[in-house]
């Protein structure tokens, strides 16, 4: 909930860090396909990548 204004940023660098957090949160509540969600977000994707691919590896596993 507390991420949510920073949804509506004018920065697409702010918005893809609030995007990726929300996926982290998901990911550590175990809500492992809602997470990829966020991960696989195109603004997670091209400010964080790295991290993106990691981490939906990592859920991928997870839904295995």
């Amino acid at each position: 909930k507390k991420l949510k204004p920073f949804y509506r940023n004018s920065s697409p660098k702010v918005r893809a860090k609030a995007i990726f957090y929300t996926g982290m949160a998901r990911y550590r509540l175990g809500q492992y396909e809602r997470a990829l969600k966020y991960f696989d977000h195109p603004l997670t994707r091209r400010y964080y990548r790295r991290n993106a691919e990691f981490w939906i590896n990592q859920t991928r596993e997870n839904l295995r």
